[in-house]
């Protein structure tokens, strides 16, 4: 066995920075899948793009520079490049972003912003509802479980959207909402721990899931009239779009089939199971086989191209029927 003396005379011979030796022969600067060839397209100000940065080294081995460059954009005022290669729009054009790590080697990619003075709608489903997954708002432990938490109910997991956004904007008098200052709304004031809350500060103000937040909505006609009417948030897909997966009942639960993967309609529909939280205490092996034929679907035609436009609860047979609406980008 080494002595204590042998091990460390190993260790001052090859220091940490060791890496740092080995030549690097180029510089590979990338956004993903999102990127084609040399190039990244950002739509909207609300688009954000990681960019990834690989050094190619001369011992043929790859590592990842993200957070070891410095990143510059010419002209300015197209993107914003923070030190860890997390890019936001601040306006229309064209720009090169250029990584140079310590070493001198350099990578370059061409990005261009379009669109960013249209803002859209923000989508509840697809842009809120993560954001209470993510905090942990509608887990099992908190608003999700099956009597809510002081009052306040989550669906588990977001898995009723449709249901999360009548809690928000109807329940409690709509108290949890101020559309005159959303800055100022229950919701808002609670999560960043401005006021007593009991799961602790959930946001940053100054983070881009609290400027979503004050951006949703809320200062809408549509959602006052939802709000004092009491009028249902409901959406209607195209008439005959295919549905990649059908369900029956069995033992009062209802059941997926497997997704049809091979879908070419440029609109689809995927249903998910209702009472949701009540099917995870219920019967969680028909959950689990929800989930995973569910996140298959989604995985196949994202990567495809496609993406969660919407969401249209229906009735059919006397029963509700939550469809996720699937639209080719």
């Amino acid at each position: 066995m080494p002595s204590v003396k042998s091990l460390l005379a190993v260790m001052l011979a090859f220091p940490l920075g060791v890496v740092a030796a080995v030549r690097i022969t180029s510089l590979e600067i990338s956004a993903g899948d999102t990127s084609t060839g040399n190039a990244l397209r950002l739509h909207g100000p609300d688009a954000r793009r990681q960019l990834l940065v690989t050094a190619k080294l001369a011992d043929g081995s790859d590592r990842d520079f993200a957070r070891r460059v410095k990143y510059e954009t010419k002209p300015a005022g197209v993107v914003n490049v923070d030190a860890t290669g997390f890019v936001i729009p601040i306006g229309d054009g064209t720009a090169t972003i250029t990584a140079r790590s310590p070493e001198g080697a350099a990578g370059n990619l061409n990005v261009t912003v379009e669109k960013f003075r249209n803002t859209e709608p923000v989508n509840f489903p697809n842009q809120i509802t993560p954001i209470f997954t993510k905090t942990g708002c509608n887990g099992g432990g908190c608003h999700g479980k099956s009597g809510g938490q002081n009052g306040f109910r989550l669906s588990l997991l977001g898995f009723e959207p449709a249901e999360d956004y009548e809690h928000l904007v109807k329940e409690a008098r709509g108290r949890r909402l101020f559309p005159a200052a959303p800055d100022r709304s229950l919701l808002l004031l609670k999560g960043t721990a401005e006021l007593p809350h009991g799961g602790g500060k959930r946001l940053d103000p100054k983070s881009d899931d609290y400027r979503l937040l004050v951006r949703w909505s809320l200062s809408s006609d549509r959602v006052r009239r939802l709000a004092a009417e009491g009028e249902r948030a409901a959406t209607v897909a195209m008439p005959g779009s295919p549905r990649i997966n059908d369900v029956r009942w069995q033992a009062g639960w209802p059941v997926s089939s497997e997704p049809k993967l091979d879908l070419e309609a440029p609109e689809l529909l995927l249903e998910i199971a209702p009472e949701w939280d009540i099917l995870c205490r219920a019967a969680p092996r028909v959950a689990d086989a929800w989930q995973t034929k569910v996140r298959q679907a989604m995985q196949s035609y994202m990567a495809r191209g496609y993406v969660a436009a919407d969401f249209a609860p229906t009735q059919e047979g006397g029963r509700r029927r939550p469809l996720y609406v699937l639209r080719r980008a």
